[in-house]
């Protein structure tokens, strides 16, 4: 696992600090500063679908998790 989650900001700069790479990161624009070697792309219309995997524990997952579950196999229906 990396790093704990602090703030945009900072996960901006690790993620810049890093070797060249891209990433999907969801947060609103305005809340974000510049950073070098960070550049922000808006999605086209209409957006790329991306396929996720989640890493969990394994077991039964928790009570959160099949929420989470839940809400996607939703939004994937």
């Amino acid at each position: 696992m990396g790093p704990a989650f602090t703030t945009d900001q900072d996960t901006l700069g690790a993620i810049a600090s890093g070797r060249p790479t891209w990433t999907v990161y969801y947060a609103r624009q305005a809340e974000i500063q510049p950073a070098p070697r960070v550049v922000s792309r808006p999605f086209t219309d209409p957006a790329p679908a991306i396929q996720t995997y989640p890493a969990v524990r394994p077991g039964p997952p928790s009570r959160p998790l099949t929420v989470l579950l839940e809400a996607c196999n939703q939004q994937a229906s």
